[in-house]
Parts: C-alpha cells; sequence; structure tokens
C-alpha cells in the first residue's frame, strides 16, 4: 500500500505466507503447522543446544523451578503439533520455541519491573505464542498483534484456541500508521522489527515505539544485510536506531542467537 519495495523478509516468503493462509482456513493443516517445513523456516527452529541454553538463562534469571518452567511452557506444547524436545531429565518434552518465548517475558519482567500493561503492541508475533506466555506474568487489559494479513489470520485463530484472558486486535502497519493510535506502555518485537525495509522502521519508530513507555525489542539485521536474497531490503543501522528511538539503550542478547545480535531497550517516555 505504501511502498513499492519489498516491505520486509517476511514478505519476500511467499510459502510462508501462503501456509499461514491455509492454516488459518483449514483444520487440518492448522493442526499440524508448527511441524511443517514451510513454517518451521521462519519460526519453530530453535534447536536443543539453543534450548538448553534459554533454559540455564531462565534459571538464572528467575526463582522458577522446573515444575513451574514446564508446566507455563506446556501452554504451547499442543496447538500446531510442534516438535517436542526432551531438554531436561525427568521433565516433560516441549516446544523449544516456548522457552525463548519465557526467556523473553521474565527479561521483561526483570528490565522494567512491572506487573500490569493496559496496552501491549507487538510487531511480528508470529503466531501469538509471546502473549500466551506473557499473560503468565503480567495482567494485560489490550493487546495489539501487527503483521502481515495472511499472518494476522492465523494469529487469530491460534490465540482463539488458546483462550487469552485479555482483549485483542489484530491490525497491519499500515493500519497502525493510518489511525495514529493513542500511547502504549509496552512495544515487543522479537526479531520482526528489525526484518522490516528501512521506510517502516522509521514510520515504526514515530507512530509506535516512541509512543510506548517501555520498549523491548531483539535486533538481528546483521542476518540479512550482507544476505544476497534480501539485496533489495536496506535496514536501519545501530546507530541511526539509537538515535531516532528516544530514551533507548542496547544491551546484549542472552543467549546470543546470531553474531552481532542486540536488545533495543527504552523505558519512560
Amino acid at each position: 500500500m505504501f511502498f513499492k519495495k519489498p516491505k520486509s523478509v517476511a514478505s519476500l516468503d511467499s510459502k510462508y505466507l501462503k501456509l499461514c493462509e491455509q492454516a488459518a482456513n483449514d483444520s487440518k493443516i492448522f493442526d499440524n503447522f508448527r511441524n511443517l517445513k514451510e513454517y518451521k523456516n521462519i519460526l519453530e527452529h530453535v534447536d536443543h543446544d539453543l534450548a538448553k541454553k534459554y533454559y540455564e538463562n531462565i534459571k538464572n534469571i528467575s526463582s522458577l523451578t522446573n515444575s513451574e518452567i514446564f508446566n507455563i511452557c506446556k501452554k504451547l506444547s499442543n496447538i500446531g503439533k510442534p516438535e517436542l524436545v526432551k531438554i531436561v531429565d525427568g521433565e516433560m518434552p516441549i516446544s523449544t520455541t516456548s522457552l525463548r518465548y519465557l526467556n523473553v517475558a521474565l527479561e521483561i519482567k526483570n528490565e522494567f519491573n512491572q506487573n500490569s500493561f493496559k496496552k501491549v503492541i507487538e510487531i511480528g508475533p508470529g503466531y501469538g505464542g509471546q502473549s500466551v506466555i506473557l499473560q503468565e506474568f503480567f495482567d494485560i487489559r489490550k493487546y495489539i498483534y501487527v503483521d502481515l494479513p495472511a499472518v494476522n489470520k492465523l494469529i487469530n485463530k491460534f490465540v482463539k484456541a488458546n483462550k487469552v484472558n485479555f482483549l485483542y486486535e489484530l491490525k497491519t502497519l499500515e493500519q497502525i500508521f493510518i489511525e495514529e493510535e493513542e500511547n502504549y506502555d509496552l512495544i515487543i518485537s522479537n526479531y520482526a522489527f528489525s526484518e522490516l525495509n528501512v521506510e517502516l522502521q522509521k514510520q515504526s519508530i514515530d507512530k509506535i515505539i516512541n509512543k510506548s513507555k517501555y520498549c523491548y525489542m531483539i535486533i538481528n539485521s546483521d542476518s540479512f544485510i550482507n544476505n544476497p536474497k534480501y539485496k533489495k531490503i536496506k535496514f536501519m543501522s545501530k546507530e541511526e536506531i539509537l538515535n531516532n528511538v528516544n530514551n533507548s539503550y542496547i544491551d546484549e542478547e542472552i543467549p546470543l542467537t546470531s553474531k552481532n545480535n542486540y536488545l533495543l531497550l527504552s523505558k519512560g517516555t
């Protein structure tokens, strides 16, 4: 609608978008979508070694017992039939991606010291799994999922199946830019912001991030900058992002999932 250039990394993956559409419309595909190759190429690809690192960090930054960790992760172990992996002897196998989402939730809890958010907005929420884990730690009034139309259809089906306990809306970035929404309490993006083209990144900063009290984003632009597949997409540099996001600061991604990844954080706007 706004740009003729590729909007994002995900917009170039037609197989992924087609599968999202199919899973949203076909219950048989939905029942198995998290275990399909076209989907695992984009999400659901946390390997065993990385999952162990998430588990170790969760133990390091929280007082959660093994039972609590695995019971929380269990909430993402069934819908979509993800591959289940045994991480700890004596505990149930779980979706490795659920450990990533739990790690993010705990980092947000520790970084911002909040118990509730009136309005959370997530750029690139995949199927909505992060929100399912976040509600275990925060009282959330409204959650706004921002993704491509086909992905939003899948998110809607997934969060309905999970019976989330907050109000939610599904929007595209273009809708957000036009509507001029009021302020947000928390903006989250696990990699997706950094995969947008520079024009969308700048508008997202202006229309979403700088209107948010707290910001938690994992940035992985360097994974794409030198990849010939994405040569048509230009990304903001770390310095440009820091200079444009109000009250922003950098922290390390733990565990580090790719060289040069980092956390982009802000609070107090």
